[in-house]
């Protein structure tokens, strides 16, 4: 099972390890208040937010989930709409096809962006959308489900079962 806040943990640690070395080195969060904090310090920061689209039955025991991870970079004052297109690129590198959470790859399906401008100044919207097959139905004894099938060959083929 991917438990969301694993989700934001690898993505975070993703993005880390991208913007580390580069002049984008600032905050991360998930906290809606600790992005505003950062953004009235005039702090750059990276917001990530997580929205679980839909859910969907594939059999009795496996659900298809589609997640919508969406990064938000607030940039400090100081930098322009073009230092943007160079976090996007760094992005478009980083998350290219797959992330790792847990044991288990999340491939991405499409990713949009956008450089958006409001009273305060430019930022970068970055979205991907996840999807994955989920085991929902955890307690499923197979041996109860079947019942028991005994074979047992001799010079003449019997077959025993229980139903």
């Amino acid at each position: 099972m991917v438990k969301i806040n694993d989700l934001i943990s690898s993505v975070s640690n993703m993005l880390y390890q991208a913007v580390k070395d580069t002049k984008f080195n600032v905050k991360i969060t998930d906290d809606e208040n600790q992005r505003q904090l950062y953004a009235d310090k005039d702090i750059g920061c990276f917001f990530i937010d997580v929205h679980i689209g839909k859910s969907k039955s594939r059999n009795l025991h496996f659900n298809t989930k589609d997640v919508e991870v969406s990064i938000n970079y607030y940039p400090q004052s100081i930098e322009k709409k073009r230092d943007l297109y160079d976090l996007k690129d760094i992005l478009d590198t980083t998350f290219t096809r797959s992330i790792v959470v847990g044991k288990r790859y999340l491939h991405i399906q499409d990713i949009t962006d956008n450089i958006m401008r409001d009273d305060i100044g430019y930022w970068l919207n970055y979205t991907f959308n996840l999807s994955y097959a989920e085991q929902v139905y955890f307690d499923v004894h197979d041996r109860d489900t079947m019942g028991s099938v005994d074979v047992a060959l001799l010079e003449e083929i019997r077959v025993e079962r229980e139903v």
